[in-house]
């Protein structure tokens, strides 16, 4: 499943957040040499239990990844991070 996300780099902590539908990824690592987008996915996979890859938007903020999974069970997850109170 492919989906678009917000990346924020050099954030105070790193998390995922879900706001108004639009997925949104904190990764407290800077953008050289691809350092954040491995933060990325690396957190993804860690909230959401998936796998992923980048599969456009590599060097900007704005990035599609692909989920690989069950889609029904990705969007729950998605889903899930959005009720979540921090």
């Amino acid at each position: 499943m492919k989906i678009g996300i917000r990346v924020k780099p050099k954030a105070r902590e790193s998390r995922i957040s879900v706001s108004k539908g639009q997925v949104t990824v904190s990764v407290s690592e800077a953008p050289d040499k691809g350092k954040a987008n491995r933060a990325v996915l690396r957190l993804i996979r860690k909230e959401l239990g998936f796998e992923a890859r980048i599969v456009a938007g590599a060097s900007g903020r704005d990035k599609t990844i692909e989920l690989y999974g069950n889609d029904g069970e990705i969007i729950e997850a998605i889903g899930a991070l959005e009720k979540r109170v921090d």
